[in-house]
């Protein structure tokens, strides 16, 4: 089992056009 410390992170600007964003993850929390 590989578990990986180091995000993959993503950014973008949110302008007046964007109705709702989506946020997932499938990492471990603990």
């Amino acid at each position: 089992v590989g578990v990986s410390a180091v995000p993959d992170v993503h950014s973008f600007d949110i302008t007046e056009k964007e109705q709702f964003i989506i946020l997932g993850c499938d990492g471990l929390w603990g």
